[in-house]
C-alpha cells in the first residue's frame, strides 16, 4: 500500500530546497561569514519569504490547499519559533500549538477527503503567526536568517526521510 502523499513527498522536499536556493543568494549561505552578522535580509529575500507563506494560508483558507502548502505553513510556524530563539520577536507558545494544530487538521482532511482546508480558528492562529513571521524577518538579521532557513530545511528533510521509511514499512 501506498501512502497517499509518498509520490508527492519528493516533489515536496524538491520545491521546498528550491525556495531555500532561490532565497539565499549564494554568498549568503555561509552562516560563518562576519558581514551576515549584521546586514539586515534583503527586501527581495523578505518579500519572497513571505508571498510564499501567504499564499499558502490564502490557498488553505478557500479551500484550495495542498500538501506543499501546508508544509510552507509548518516551515513559517517552526520559524518563527526558531527566529524567536535568536532573539527577533516574540512567540506565544499557545498560538503556536494552535497553528499546529490547524495544520495537523487540516493535514488529516486533505490526506483522507483531498480537501485542504484551514478551520476558522486555525486561519486565525495562522494569520496571527504570519503577520509575526513577516515582521521578524523584517528585523532580523541575515545571519539569523540563515541559521533559520537551513534548520527548517534540515527539519524537512528529516521529516521526508521518516515519513518515507514509515511508508515502506507499510508495504
Amino acid at each position: 500500500m501506498r501512502w497517499p502523499l509518498e509520490s508527492s513527498g519528493k516533489i515536496r522536499q524538491q520545491a521546498s530546497q528550491k525556495v531555500f536556493a532561490e532565497v539565499l543568494p549564494t554568498h549568503m549561505k555561509d552562516q560563518h561569514s562576519p558581514a551576515l552578522a549584521a546586514l539586515p535580509i534583503p527586501t527581495q529575500i523578505v518579500d519572497q519569504l513571505s508571498m510564499r507563506y501567504h499564499v499558502a494560508l490564502e490557498s488553505m483558507k478557500v479551500g484550495k490547499g495542498s500538501a506543499a502548502a501546508a508544509q510552507a505553513l509548518l516551515e513559517m510556524v517552526i520559524a518563527t519559533g526558531l527566529l524567536a530563539d535568536c532573539g527577533c520577536g516574540r512567540l506565544d507558545h499557545q498560538l503556536t500549538r494552535k497553528a499546529e494544530a490547524a495544520i495537523a487538521s487540516a493535514t488529516r482532511d486533505g490526506i483522507a477527503l483531498g480537501t485542504w482546508k484551514l478551520s476558522g480558528h486555525g486561519f486565525q492562529a495562522l494569520c496571527s503567526m504570519v503577520t509575526e513571521h513577516d515582521e521578524q524577518l523584517s528585523s532580523a538579521t541575515a545571519k539569523d536568517a540563515v541559521r533559520v532557513l537551513e534548520g527548517v530545511r534540515a527539519l524537512s528533510q528529516w521529516a521526508e526521510v521518516t515519513a518515507s521509511s514509515n511508508c515502506k514499512q507499510r508495504e
